[in-house]
């Protein structure tokens, strides 16, 4: 997946993930999906390890994070949503609020398309 079709994918998670047609579950994976490929972006251009070993790599999510400069709030948050992500789990435990979410996910993806911006015009 080129990068353009990184940011695609990223915008159709988010857009699925505000329709509120959608069940929660299938919100809240959505927005997990949007996080994950732009923090792997984010290692990417950040020099840090991109191959997958599997769906979900703890490495690049790390990574990901450490370039996107978030806050150890932000992180926690998206670290739950990563453990509920990879369980499987039918039930959304209440210490995933959709809304937070959602806006910390569009939030990054603003801030990594900043970066790809700013280092394009330099």
């Amino acid at each position: 997946m080129e990068g353009w079709s990184r940011l695609r994918a990223t915008n159709a998670y988010l857009q699925d993930a505000s329709n509120p047609g959608l069940s929660v579950h299938t919100r809240l994976k959505c927005v997990w999906n949007a996080i994950y490929i732009v923090c792997w972006q984010a290692a990417r251009r950040r020099g840090g390890p991109v191959f997958v070993d599997g769906p979900f790599d703890m490495h690049v999510l790390t990574e990901g994070l450490v370039a996107l400069k978030v806050n150890m709030k932000e992180a926690m948050l998206i670290r739950r949503l990563a453990d509920w992500s990879e369980c499987i789990q039918p039930d959304v435990p209440n210490t995933l609020n959709l809304s937070q979410l959602l806006t910390l996910a569009k939030t990054l993806s603003q801030r990594f398309e900043n970066c790809e911006r700013f280092s394009h015009d330099g």
